[in-house]
């Protein structure tokens, strides 16, 4: 099996939400749930329980966070969709060739090649299929690179046959 695949500043910026969300959510939404009932046992220490109060400083202190949240992922976001280099390594065209051994990806200026056993997983979401040797670290397949829908079912068959985690 062969293709040829281009990513796009915006399939880089995707990878990386995708694994920021994956790895980082969990872990600060407990953060910001634990400072919350912090916030608000300080605030109304030594005071009568006013369950309005209550859920007014909660509702403050979710619109706080959630502004900032979305102010340091949207900086982060704009920095990352602008880190690769126009004609680097991560945006120029690649040919993928999937064979009984590993994967093979060859590019203008490199040659890769990696057998079945050091892939770590195969996830997808709707627009990609991951095919993860590390945490971080993935060959990022757009789906728009196959035909049909039968095209893409056959290929995630072939690898989760291969990558058996």
């Amino acid at each position: 099996m062969e293709f040829k695949s281009q990513l796009t500043r915006q399939d880089y910026l995707e990878f990386n939400k995708y694994i920021l969300f994956k790895t980082r959510i969990k872990r600060n939404l407990i953060f910001v749930i634990v400072i919350t009932l912090l916030w608000i046992v300080l605030l109304n220490y030594n005071q009568p329980l006013d369950f309005i109060a209550i859920l007014i400083e909660l509702i403050v202190f979710s619109i706080l966070w959630s502004t900032l949240y979305l102010l340091i992922y949207g900086i982060a976001f704009l920095k990352i969709r602008k880190m690769p280099d126009e004609n680097g390594s991560i945006l120029e065209e690649k040919t993928y060739i999937f064979s009984e051994e590993g994967l093979k990806q060859i590019s203008t200026n490199s040659e890769s090649f990696t057998k079945w056993n050091a892939f770590k997983s195969i996830e997808e979401n709707k627009k990609y299929i991951f095919l993860f040797v590390d945490k971080i670290a993935a060959y990022v397949i757009p789906k728009r690179v196959f035909q049909d829908s039968k095209e893409m079912n056959d290929f995630v068959d072939f690898l989760k046959g291969k990558i058996k985690k």
